[in-house]
């Protein structure tokens, strides 16, 4: 993953993402940031 986890506790993430990265999945099939996280 290319984003940098700025913080992270048992019930937050913040990410700060690259442009253009899906955060939840679309009809496209691209994987999403959601994914890439579990």
């Amino acid at each position: 993953m290319n984003s940098q986890i700025l913080y992270e506790d048992n019930h937050i993430i913040i990410i700060n993402k690259k442009v253009g990265q899906l955060v939840q999945g679309d009809k496209t099939g691209d994987q999403s940031l959601l994914e890439l996280l579990k």
